[in-house]
């Protein structure tokens, strides 16, 4: 019996090395297909055992025995290998058959799984293209959240800053209108002491003409009483020359001119009373008026004072705006409460 070994090489299609490279988990294999051949005994086999002599020859015959069984011999084993080498051409050419067919096979699995592998490195190359792409955009919207962060981050901080530059504007300006209020109350204040001021001057000015018509009334009195006693003197002695009549007549119309005269210094003295308690009622009436007016004005002006010394403790201390402040005391007056005034 005759054994052949007939070795099949993997083949692998172009392309795919590399592939079938990064395969780690699968190992090339070699297939072996074993064919047997079976040796008949051939004729001159058969012939060679059936003529044997087994009776004794001579040394000449044995030696040209010798010789004719060696040719034949070497016949025997040509024939038998031009035997072999028929059947061998024959089952070589089976063989070659079921090899290229197992080639053929292996060729299209190694090609389908070539296949299934180049679909697998695909479809990973897709999924990491998939895995990159999501990657980028989750970094791309990474970044557009962080840029719009620190946009909104800007944005409030310029808010802040205007709204602080705002305040900052609209507390200057509620100093400055403080400020000018305040001015303008110390100024409305100094008028309505100038004008009380000056009403006590003009009141002073009415007492000292008062008197001063006194004294020039009483002199006026003392002349005329001086006159009129001269005058007397001299009607005594008129009277003395004239007749009774004459003298009766005389003093009726002297009673008539002194009661005349009496009645226009009373009705003088009444109108002169008269306009001086309505020059006194006036001069108090608008001293009592400046008076209040300037209680008022340093009443205000004490308030606005410690309003001011209140805002200011109140910022410093418990951040409250000064709008709040001003807002807060006119709720006060409103509800008609007592204001903190300083001391207190």
């Amino acid at each position: 019996m005759m054994e052949e070994t007939v070795p099949e090489a993997q083949e692998k299609p172009e392309g795919m090395q590399g592939e079938d490279d990064n395969d780690t988990g699968k190992e090339s294999e070699d297939s072996y297909v074993f064919v047997y051949h079976e040796r008949s005994p051939t004729p001159t086999q058969s012939e060679d055992h059936s003529e044997s002599d087994p009776t004794p020859k001579t040394s000449e015959q044995e030696s040209g025995q010798a010789a004719d069984s060696q040719v034949t011999a070497t016949l025997e084993v040509t024939s038998q290998a031009n035997e072999d080498d028929n059947a061998s051409s024959g089952m070589s050419e089976v063989t070659s058959s079921s090899v290229r067919q197992r080639r053929s096979s292996r060729a299209l699995e190694i090609s389908e799984r070539a296949e299934r592998k180049r679909l697998e490195v695909e479809r990973k190359r897709r999924e990491r293209e998939e895995q990159l792409r999501l990657e980028k955009e989750q970094q791309d919207r990474l970044d557009r959240m962080t840029e719009e962060l620190e946009q909104e981050q800007l944005r409030r901080v310029e808010e802040i800053r205007v709204r602080k530059q705002q305040e900052e504007k609209e507390k200057q300006r509620q100093e400055q209108e403080r400020a000018r209020k305040m001015l303008m109350e110390q100024q409305a204040l100094e008028r309505a002491r100038q004008q009380q001021e000056e009403h006590r001057r003009k009141l002073q000015e009415i007492q000292r003409r008062k008197q001063q018509e006194e004294l020039e009334r009483t002199e006026l009195e003392r002349q005329r009483q001086k006159e009129q006693e001269r005058l007397e003197a001299e009607e005594r002695l008129r009277l003395l020359e004239m007749a009774a009549e004459e003298r009766e007549e005389y003093q009726r119309k002297k009673r008539e001119r002194e009661e005349q005269a009496r009645q226009e210094a009373e009705e003088r003295r009444l109108k002169e009373e008269e306009e001086a308690k309505a020059i006194m009622a006036e001069a108090h009436r608008q001293a009592q008026l400046l008076a209040k007016q300037a209680a008022a004005l340093e009443q205000q002006l004490q308030f606005n004072r410690g309003l001011l010394r209140e805002s200011v403790g109140m910022d410093q201390t418990q951040g409250v705006s000064r709008p709040w402040v001003f807002s807060y005391f006119e709720f006060l007056e409103l509800l008609g409460l007592p204001l903190p005034v300083e001391g207190e």
